[in-house]
């Protein structure tokens, strides 16, 4: 088959995969060279982004989820996997641990970071708001580049991906159903956008093992901490042993 969605990062190995689901327009590149643990990595690039930047952008999560399960089942059938998604990738990964439950697959565990539980619609979603007042939202997390929105052929070519990006995170309801992964939540202490307290209703979401974390930075505070996070997440699935030995 045709993949589109999974980009391997790093070299194959035996033993668990780490699936990663970025930021809002982010793509492979968030995770380049930052991180150091022995586990197959492949990174879940959505249209719109790198070698997709053609294709036309996502907006509803079930648009995405069943074409990346396909690309699971193909590539990595009888592998163990972790999710581990930033902001909108949260969302992904936990729509994406749900589906592959309805195939009678269960991810080793999912992690979630800088991400509010979908319990209920954002009371103020931002994907839907003018040019102006969206890329002022878009800033205020931090994370974007000043050249991205004060030139305009960039501004053109990003823009409509981020507002889908948006769209996708925003209109994501999963309602009350759980998945039976554990899942570990975590969240910058300086990110004003997100609230501990509605980090914590990720509990809600899963029948099994639940733990929280915060960790020093804004938003984008995985960039810094993504090999302790992702270990923490493998740890709570309790992945082979074999894939710390090094």
């Amino acid at each position: 088959m045709s993949v589109k969605f999974l980009h391997k990062i790093s070299p194959s190995r035996h033993g668990s995969v780490a699936l990663l689901f970025p930021a809002a327009g982010r793509g492979s590149v968030a995770y380049l060279g930052k991180i150091d643990l022995p586990l197959e990595l492949s990174v879940v690039v959505l249209p719109g982004r790198e070698r997709r930047m053609g294709e036309t952008q996502a907006t509803r999560m079930d648009e995405v989820t069943g074409q990346i399960c396909d690309e699971i089942d193909s590539i990595y059938p009888e592998r163990e996997v972790i999710l581990q998604g930033h902001s909108l990738g949260a969302y992904v990964g936990h729509a994406v641990a749900a589906e592959l439950e309805k195939r009678g697959r269960k991810a080793a565990a999912l992690g979630v970071a800088g991400a509010e539980a979908p319990i209920q619609a954002p009371p103020s979603p931002k994907h839907d708001l003018s040019d102006e007042m969206f890329i002022s939202a878009v800033e205020e997390l931090g994370g974007t580049p000043p050249e991205l929105f004060a030139d305009p052929v960039l501004r053109k070519l990003f823009l409509p991906t981020l507002r889908a990006d948006f769209a996708l995170a925003e209109t994501y309801s999963p309602g009350d159903a759980k998945v039976s992964c554990p899942i570990f939540a975590s969240y910058g202490f300086d990110d004003m956008n997100v609230n501990p307290l509605n980090v914590e209703k990720w509990k809600y979401l899963t029948s099994a093992n639940f733990i929280s974390q915060g960790f020093d930075g804004d938003h984008f505070y995985q960039d810094s901490h993504i090999n302790g996070i992702l270990r923490i997440t493998a740890d709570l699935g309790d992945v082979a042993k074999t894939n710390w030995i090094l």
